[in-house]
């Protein structure tokens, strides 16, 4: 049975699976490798980005956030998929998303 997008949206928070195609279904548990890979990429972005006062998190999301005059961080780029050729505050770092999560899943 497909789920209409309200259909999704009034579910509980806390109900397992995922949304794929229109249907729930079950989620898929990252392996060790995914979690290793994960770690390693993270140490790696983390490298390069804290001395220049960023941070790195985990997931399948890339979430940009800046310190604005007040000293608040603002959201100024999110993005799951596709080629970052410009992120902000990270000159010269462009990353391919697809091709990212694609080799990871070819690990698994």
């Amino acid at each position: 049975m497909k789920l209409s997008l309200d259909e999704w949206f009034d579910l509980p928070e806390d109900e397992p699976g995922e949304v794929v195609d229109g249907r729930l279904e079950e989620e898929e548990e990252p392996g060790y490798l995914h979690e290793l890979l994960v770690a390693r990429l993270g140490r790696i972005l983390g490298d390069w980005i804290f001395p220049q006062g960023g941070l790195v998190a985990g997931s399948n999301a890339l979430e940009i956030l800046q310190l604005d005059p007040q000293g608040r961080y603002v959201h100024v780029l999110g993005a799951s998929t596709g080629m970052l050729e410009t992120i902000p505050g990270c000159e010269g770092l462009t990353l391919d998303l697809d091709a990212l999560w694609a080799a990871v899943d070819s690990l698994e």
